[in-house]
């Protein structure tokens, strides 16, 4: 999942627990805008 919080941009890393209907935050982190494309959504090939 991607959010913003006020300008900055975060990827929440989830799992899903279907059986539980739940979900699971593994990990938030910033990306680095070397490695994304703008926007962040895709990461850079090169």
């Amino acid at each position: 999942m991607m959010g913003k919080s006020e300008e900055r941009s975060l990827h929440v890393v989830v799992a899903e627990n279907l059986t539980a209907n739940e979900k699971i935050i593994i990990t938030v982190y910033e990306p680095d805008p070397m490695k994304w494309e703008p926007g962040f959504l895709r990461k850079r090939t090169r």
